[in-house]
């Protein structure tokens, strides 16, 4: 297999892959490598996410891997041999995320505690390296196993197939639909069409106001998790394992989630949290907020021992999976989003999520207040929706 130099080798169609190597974040000073020596691996596929610059799909013998590189500026007069993890937040990315090197490694070491405790619940780290560039940059490669090797698809893949289905359409509905709530999604779709950066919406708004209608939405909710129910007990027996290790996802759509009959994998920690820290957010999580005390300041002890403790076991399952689907962008930009990511590519088709619900929209194009009022109407409606599944999940784990 032909030898390389990760620190120079990188191209369109091969990269440098120095496997075997890991990155040791026990100690105080995290130390830069220098002399590495990789294999030339063939380059499947080059994609962005949301988080990640840039992800490679690379191949090595008969199997599969996944690739982050990401580079970050190196403060002036830091050390180029080591780096202290007490000014992580001093290394900057160089994309366009306002983010630090702090982001990947807290990631990489979610990741290391998950597959700890439940090695099957996440894609094994294969290797992970924090090199220097030119003595410019730091570049931090990390390399893990891809679903494909045993078996397991990205989620999307099984919807894509017709292996499984998780949406609302499954459900006849027969109820009329909510006017404020049509009117509210086509005022906004033609909002959307008229800006620059939005794609034209394909979505069925007559059958979602239907759906969605405040009158029939619990009913028509019932309805369709009866057909749906076979896929989420098991994904939320398993996102619920997570829970206990006091890790909050918060990114669950179709490409983060594995699936293999009825066995889950879930990859990129990027936007993960600690409940304490999702704990940040008021609402909807306010009406639990004796039981969320109780919890929210216990970061030296296990949370697992909480509910053994707890006479509101039900009411704190319902708190953390309200919380899970809430992201707390307060950890970064001191500011709270009610939207979320989960199940993005089916359930939701891109309302579900906060494509019809960002407050920005209004204020950056100058929406009326009638309009505001709509918002307000339409997330009332998504915390309904949420409401339901935390009820769910409870059942499932109680």
């Amino acid at each position: 297999m032909k030898k390389c130099n990760p620190l120079i080798f990188l191209s369109k169609k091969e990269i440098c892959v120095p496997f075997g190597k890991k990155i040791k974040q026990n100690t105080k000073k995290i130390y830069i490598s220098n002399k590495l020596t990789g294999s030339v691996q063939k380059i499947l596929k080059i994609h962005s996410g949301a988080s990640k610059e840039k992800v490679y799909m690379i191949k090595k013998g008969n199997k599969e891997y996944i690739s982050y590189v990401e580079d970050y500026k190196i403060p002036k007069g830091k050390s180029l041999k080591f780096i202290d993890k007490s000014d992580l937040s001093m290394y900057s990315f160089y994309g366009k995320e306002k983010k630090n090197i702090h982001d990947i490694l807290k990631e990489l070491e979610l990741s290391d505690k998950v597959s700890s405790k439940f090695v099957h619940l996440t894609a094994k780290v294969i290797a992970s390296v924090i090199f220097l560039i030119n003595n410019e940059k730091l570049r931090v490669q990390i390399i893990m196993d891809s679903a494909y090797n045993n078996g397991f698809e990205q989620l999307g893949k099984y919807v894509d197939t017709n292996k499984t289905s998780v949406s609302f359409k499954l459900v006849n509905v027969t109820n009329p639909p909510d006017k404020e709530l049509l009117h509210y999604m086509k005022e906004v779709s033609k909002l959307k069409k008229t800006k620059v950066g939005y794609k034209k919406s394909k979505i069925n708004y007559e059958f979602y106001a239907k759906f969605l209608n405040p009158q029939f939405i619990h009913i028509n909710l019932k309805k369709w998790f009866k057909k749906v129910q076979h896929f989420f007990d098991p994904f939320f027996k398993d996102i619920h394992k997570l829970h206990k290790l006091d890790i909050f996802h918060h990114d669950l759509h179709f490409e983060n989630i594995w699936k293999r009959g009825k066995n889950f994998k879930f990859i990129d920690f990027g936007r993960s949290s600690s409940f304490a820290e999702t704990c940040d957010i008021s609402y909807p999580i306010n009406k639990y907020k004796s039981d969320i005390w109780k919890i929210q300041h216990t970061e030296k002890r296990k949370l697992s021992m909480e509910f053994k403790k707890s006479k509101n076991k039900r009411n704190i399952l319902e708190c953390m999976m309200l919380a899970e689907l809430n992201y707390p962008d307060s950890l970064k930009f001191k500011g709270i989003r009610q939207d979320y990511e989960f199940c993005r590519h089916d359930i939701d088709e891109a309302v579900i999520l906060d494509s019809f619900g960002k407050d920005h929209d209004f204020e950056k194009f100058g929406m009326s207040s009638l309009r505001q009022q709509h918002l307000f109407y339409y997330k009332n409606i998504l915390l309904t929706f949420k409401k339901f599944i935390a009820s769910r999940y409870a059942d499932a784990n109680n």
